[in-house]
């Protein structure tokens, strides 16, 4: 089963930037050039959990939800690299891929 062209593509297409009636996502490589990405989830305040140590550490940061077939021939997301969402400028900080042709974007506010 192609779970981006039968899952990821119509949950983003109701939960994602445009679904929801907010502008596409300006995607910045750190080198190439920028692209729209027309369907993107966007999370204000993304929570994360991880245990070190046997202790629970949470940290609560922006991220972006992307189809990575969404993204031009042969750019995939990086760190370093830039996204403008609902106006405003975001560092790629860390990116997560979960093998099924989605990534979470760990995003910083750029300075």
């Amino acid at each position: 089963m192609d779970l981006d062209a039968t899952v990821l593509a119509a949950t983003m297409s109701v939960w994602g930037e445009e679904g929801l009636g907010k502008p596409s996502v300006t995607y910045s490589p750190a080198s190439g050039s920028p692209f729209t990405l027309p369907q993107a989830v966007f999370e204000k305040a993304y929570t994360r959990v991880e245990f070190a140590d046997g202790t629970p550490v949470s940290t609560t940061r922006p991220a972006l939800g992307v189809r990575l077939s969404l993204f031009p021939s042969g750019v995939s997301p990086a760190q370093g690299d830039q996204v403008t969402v609902r106006g405003e400028v975001y560092n790629v900080f860390d990116v997560r891929p979960d093998g099924e042709g989605h990534a979470l974007l760990i995003l910083m506010a750029a300075s």
